[in-house]
């Protein structure tokens, strides 16, 4: 029996063209005194939660970022807690179907990213915890999952939660948020930049706070290269590469029809 608790959060909405989910699924019997430690990092930078819409606003809230992704690698390889983040195009042939609604973008890919997870590790028992600005359908979502994984994972238990009650939604939020950013901003604006700022890309911009959020996610993957992660460009963009069972993945998805 393998027994996770998944801590999930998104990030992207209305007119936004890349979309993100993180899921950060921890041991069941590890959550508890891990997440008490986080607790105590984040008190040590002066706050007591941290999101990515908070980061580059306030130092304090940088900081506590910054020291909650810096365990991201000694979590995986001493606990054996597991990252998955999965982002969309909307533009995609997937996603930019006329009728298809946000809500049912955001169930599918939740689908996909929990099925590909589960088999990964095997997961049998979960306890589920999605943010609590959700408004999605769960229950389809979990019975469509059980229904595409032969040997038949349960969902034990599901209640919603808000940042401040987790350190791992925290660190879901800020994978979820910083990965976003960098395939819808950070990649386009620095390039922007770097070519002299040529006219015609009106929604193009490099500001002080842009560009901070760009060396916090180059900071965050040569951190995630020394514990092991290998990285690998699509479309211009960062992703993990893929083979094996890794702890920690973003990956793109690509439309299968």
């Amino acid at each position: 029996m393998s027994d996770y608790t998944i801590f999930s959060d998104d990030s992207g909405a209305g007119g936004h063209r890349f979309h993100a989910l993180t899921l950060v699924a921890v041991p069941t019997e590890e959550v508890s005194h891990l997440s008490a430690q986080l607790d105590e990092l984040l008190v040590a930078t002066g706050t007591s939660c941290t999101e990515w819409k908070k980061v580059g606003k306030q130092y304090r809230y940088t900081n506590a970022c910054k020291a909650l992704l810096g365990t991201t690698t000694s979590l995986a390889t001493q606990y054996g807690v597991r990252y998955q983040t999965v982002l969309w195009d909307m533009h995609d042939a997937r996603h930019s179907v006329q009728f298809r609604d946000d809500h049912s973008n955001k169930e599918y890919m939740y689908r996909v990213a929990l099925v590909d997870l589960i088999k990964r590790y095997s997961i049998t028992d979960i306890t589920w915890h999605p943010d609590t600005e959700w408004s999605l359908d769960f229950d389809r979502v979990t019975n469509d999952v059980m229904s595409r994984i032969p040997f038949g994972p349960t969902f034990t238990s599901f209640s919603q939660s808000s940042p401040e009650e987790s350190p791992f939604l925290q660190i879901a939020d800020l994978n979820a948020g910083i990965w976003r950013n960098y395939y819808e901003k950070l990649e386009p604006g620095r390039e922007w930049n770097n070519a002299g700022r040529p006219e015609g890309c009106p929604s193009c911009s490099w500001t002080k706070r842009e560009t901070q959020q760009y060396e916090l996610l180059m900071w965050y993957v040569e951190s995630l290269q020394k514990g092991g992660t290998t990285f690998e460009r699509f479309n211009g963009r960062l992703k993990t590469k893929a083979f094996g069972a890794r702890p920690i993945n973003v990956w793109p998805y690509t439309p299968q029809h």
